[in-house]
């Protein structure tokens, strides 16, 4: 069975620098990717596929990789309200930005 710190280490090594700087492009934070490509992502999802326990973990983490890894192999009928307002709290960052900006139409 996976743990989440394995994973984490995994992740760590299958990142890039290409990756990272293409993220970075897309405004995701270079301090909390590793760089990891999706094609990477699924390989991994399918050794740890509804191991709510360790999704959860990798939530928890703030990793963006790790973050899209948790909802690739979540349970969806164990993921509650609080996991969901938690999870999308921390994959948009910039909603606080969005909100103060004169254009926004939110």
């Amino acid at each position: 069975m996976a743990t989440s710190d394995s994973i984490m280490a995994e992740l760590k090594k299958k990142g890039t620098e290409k990756n990272r700087k293409t993220y970075a492009r897309h405004n995701m934070d270079p301090a909390r990717v590793f760089g990891v490509s999706v094609a990477d992502l699924k390989v991994i999802a399918k050794t740890i596929k509804r191991q709510q326990d360790v999704a959860c973990a990798l939530l928890d983490t703030g990793n963006m990789d790790a973050m899209y890894l948790a909802g690739m192999v979540a349970d969806g009928g164990k993921v509650t309200r609080a996991t969901r307002k938690m999870g999308r709290k921390r994959r948009r960052p910039a909603d606080d930005l969005r909100v103060h900006h004169p254009m926004a139409r939110c």
